[in-house]
């Protein structure tokens, strides 16, 4: 394994309800771009959100993203992580791995899909339903928080996701150095939470106040 500090990327609450995938219906709630249909499976109606990336014409033009002011870094409802374009010339300037995006079309904002997937180790996902059975998605509970819950990925300077998606909440991790990339350059609107080790959830279990303040830098907030 890489001797290397890994984290959980989450955003903070948005009061507006972003799609990437849906449009206002006069005629009752949002309904899904016709362009996406062919990605969307007959049985339980989840989206294949790797055949919606693979589409050569890119994403529908029509969404409208919006976030509280500076904020750079969104989760849409329908399960896609938004980052604006300086966060993406970010990325590219720096050689962080492990990722693709489609750019919303006629907006600043990018829709980031992680390419470097990695198997859970120690995690056992908890499910109200089975997978739907004709494409083997579906809602599960729970995420890797401690590092034995997950492999590492081989690059040190990378995003990476569980290989067992969930449809409900799209997981993103990334190592220590894009954490300190991110909070370098400033970028605003989301939460780094580090895994931890036995040790460091022991002493936060068990320990007294004095042994939980050892377990340090367990956040990084990109506020």
């Amino acid at each position: 394994m890489n001797m290397t500090a890994y984290y959980q990327l989450t955003t903070y609450e948005e009061r507006y309800n972003n799609c990437v995938t849906l449009q206002d219906n006069l005629n009752g709630g949002p309904a899904i771009y016709r362009a996406y249909l062919h990605c969307i499976c007959l049985t339980c109606y989840s989206i294949d959100r790797d055949a919606l990336f693979a589409r050569k014409g890119g994403l529908e033009g029509g969404p409208k993203i919006r976030v509280s002011k500076g904020r750079e870094l969104a989760f849409a409802r329908d399960g896609f992580l938004l980052m604006k374009s300086r966060v993406l010339d970010l990325l590219k300037e720096h050689g962080v791995a492990g990722y693709k995006t489609r750019q919303v079309p006629y907006t600043e904002w990018h829709v980031l899909r992680v390419t470097t997937k990695v198997p859970y180790v120690d995690f056992q996902p908890k499910r109200d339903e089975p997978p739907c059975r004709a494409c083997g998605r579906g809602a599960y509970y729970g995420a890797a928080y401690a590092l034995r819950n997950i492999a590492a990925p081989a690059h040190n300077h990378t995003f990476f996701a569980p290989d067992l998606e969930r449809t409900n909440v799209y997981d993103v991790y990334l190592t220590e150095s894009v954490a300190m990339l991110l909070k370098t350059a400033g970028v605003k609107g989301g939460l780094l939470t580090r895994l931890l080790s036995d040790d460091e959830i022991r002493l936060l279990r068990e320990g007294s106040p004095s042994a939980q303040r050892k377990v340090k830098n367990q956040t990084i907030s990109l506020a």
